[in-house]
This record gives C-alpha cells, sequence and structure tokens, in this order.
C-alpha cells in the first residue's frame, strides 16, 4: 500500500503565515500613522479648555484672580495673593500639568506673540509666578491664542482662543 498523500496546509503553516501578516501590518501601521500624537494633542487641548473654564468659575466663586503660566513643558495655575502669584499645589485640578512631548506652542496674549520659556525666567519677588492669562474674578480674561501642535506633525493642531468675556473657541486644523 502507498503512502496517501496529504493535500492542503497543516494547522502550523496556517497560523505561521498569519503571524507573519499580521508583523507586517503592525509595522506598516506604526510606520504610516503618527503613534497617537494627535491624538494626545486633541486630548490635552480639551483638557485645558475645560480646566480654563473650571479656572474662570474658581476666580468667580472665590472671588479672586487666578492666572495660568505657561512653559514649553508645561501649564500650572497661581492665584494673586494681594502682592504675588502663588502656584496652586492643593488642588491636582490646577496643578502643573505636563504638555505631551514634542509639543509646539505659540501664544498670542492681547494680540501680541508671548515667548515661552521653559522656566519662568522672572525673579523678583513680585513677578515670580506671574501669569501669561489673568482669570478676574468678575469673569474676564486675558484675550489669548493657544496654538498647539507637534513639531513633527505641524499641519495638524489645536486652536484655543478667549475673549475678554471669558468665551473660549477650541478648533482643530490641517493646513
Amino acid at each position: 500500500m502507498g503512502k496517501l498523500k496529504s493535500r492542503g496546509f497543516t494547522l502550523l503553516e496556517i497560523m505561521v503565515v498569519l503571524v507573519i501578516i499580521s508583523v507586517i501590518l503592525t509595522f506598516t501601521t506604526l510606520s504610516l500613522g503618527d503613534g497617537g500624537q494627535l491624538r494626545r494633542i486633541e486630548k490635552t487641548s480639551q483638557r485645558l479648555q475645560a480646566v480654563i473654564q473650571l479656572a474662570q468659575q474658581e476666580a468667580i466663586i472665590k472671588g479672586s484672580e487666578l492666572g495660568l503660566v505657561i512653559t514649553i513643558e508645561s501649564y500650572q495655575f497661581v492665584r494673586f495673593t494681594g502682592q504675588t502669584w502663588e502656584t496652586l499645589h492643593h488642588d491636582s485640578i490646577f496643578n502643573k500639568h505636563l504638555f505631551p512631548l514634542n509639543t509646539q506652542l505659540f501664544l498670542t496674549v492681547e494680540g501680541e506673540e508671548v515667548s515661552i520659556f521653559k522656566e519662568s525666567k522672572k525673579t523678583t519677588p513680585s513677578t515670580k509666578n506671574a501669569p501669561h492669562l489673568i482669570f478676574f474674578s468678575s469673569g474676564e480674561i486675558t484675550p489669548f491664542t493657544l496654538i498647539l501642535h507637534n513639531d513633527t506633525l505641524a499641519q495638524h493642531g489645536y486652536q484655543l482662543t478667549g475673549d475678554f468675556m471669558g468665551q473660549l473657541n477650541l478648533t482643530s486644523y490641517a493646513r
């Protein structure tokens, strides 16, 4: 009696081919995609908008002025104590928040472009922690435009604007 010739593929052969295909698809997806960078910028922009709205409400309710200090790595809220600006360490919402890695920021305050540094370069006690934006107890805010984008994805990003009356607007853009 002769041996039976099998026709078709074994389960092991099919599994190996599927693994190879999934590895190729994974690398292709990662090389074509942005690695989630745009999504992180979007989430950061949305969170910043929400926290600014909370800061506006906090300033009105507490009857005090709050400010927002922006660096190239983070943002943090401060409160005016009558003579100085002090960081808000007691509240996790207003604590220091880091921007995603490789985030590029462009800030315009009252129509003037503002340089954003790694850390505050102000050294006098009265200007230590001086904010870029102020949220007044009357509900008004410093008019601003903040553009956030990833340095490798400069054609896509988010623009957060605030007017004097406290209205915020977050828009996405693609160049």
